[in-house]
Order: C-alpha cells, then sequence, then structure tokens
C-alpha cells in the first residue's frame, strides 16, 4: 500500500498462516464515504501501518453486520409515507450495547452491505441522506472505541 493512500479507502482481507498466526491485509479501495474525523474507530492506519497489528499470534474475535440500511423498514416494509430510520437506529444500538459487552473485546466491527437507503441524487433525496448520514455516525460513536470499525459498502455507496 503506498504511505499516501487514504485508510478509509481500503478493505481488510485476512489469510491464516499457521493455527497460530493470521495476516491481516488492508488495502486500497474506493467507495467508502465515513471519515475518520466523524467517526474516529474507522481510523484503521494502525491496522496498516504498523508491524504488530498486521500479524495478529493466537486466536482474536471480530464481528461482521450487515445491511444497518438507515431508513429500510419504514420505507420498504411498513411502506410509510413519510419514512424515518428510528427503528434502525434502535436495532444498531441493541447491537452496539451486545458488542461493547462481549469478552474478549473484538478487534474489529466489520460492516458490510448498504450503510443507508437513501441513494444521493435529487435535493430532496440529498438532505434525507445527509440526516441519515449524521445519525449513522452518531449511532456508532457508541462503540467502544478500541474496537475498530470496517465498512464495505454496499450498492448506496456515493
Amino acid at each position: 500500500m503506498s504511505p499516501n493512500s487514504d485508510p478509509d479507502q481500503s478493505h481488510l482481507t485476512t489469510n491464516t498462516v499457521s493455527p497460530n498466526s493470521t495476516i491481516l491485509t488492508v488495502e486500497p479501495c474506493s467507495g467508502t464515504t465515513f471519515p475518520t474525523d466523524q467517526l474516529p474507530h474507522m481510523d484503521i492506519t494502525e491496522f496498516q501501518l504498523n508491524p504488530d497489528q498486521r500479524i495478529w499470534t493466537g486466536p482474536f474475535t471480530f464481528i461482521h453486520a450487515a445491511d444497518p440500511q438507515f431508513g429500510l423498514i419504514e420505507k420498504y416494509f411498513l411502506k410509510l409515507d413519510n419514512p424515518k430510520w428510528d427503528e434502525e437506529i434502535r436495532l444498531s444500538k441493541k447491537a452496539i450495547e451486545m458488542i461493547n459487552a462481549m469478552t474478549p473485546k473484538p478487534k474489529f466491527l466489520l460492516i458490510g452491505g448498504d450503510m443507508l437507503d437513501t441513494r444521493p441524487g435529487t435535493d430532496e433525496e440529498r438532505e434525507t441522506r445527509e440526516a441519515q448520514y449524521v445519525d449513522f455516525i452518531q449511532t456508532f460513536l457508541e462503540l467502544d472505541r478500541e474496537i475498530k470499525i470496517i465498512c464495505v459498502c454496499g450498492t448506496y455507496v456515493n
């Protein structure tokens, strides 16, 4: 990885090289739109640059979550005219509460799929997307700061 690569624009792969050793590789990719200045958990520079964090010996735990998609439930399942995303926030906070209570503490939370429901588009859609984005950031700030967040965005990334 080049030293000038943005650590937020990356994806993570692991390779078990022996029963007690796993190599962590973080490589650049496009599409991630959640900057580390707003959600510090996403700063995975240490995984990229610190040799002690690139090879983990012994067991470790991580969480793979998918599709928090703030805005999905009321829009598609309940088919409300003016959908909100309170239920997605509640469910995400419950998951965060459970993750924060885990022992041993997970090394990272990998979130795959759609983070938000609204695509960029019209001005009205942009306003809704911005509100979903702010709520996503505020919600995931509740995750223990020692647990890194890695978002591997789905179809709604721009």
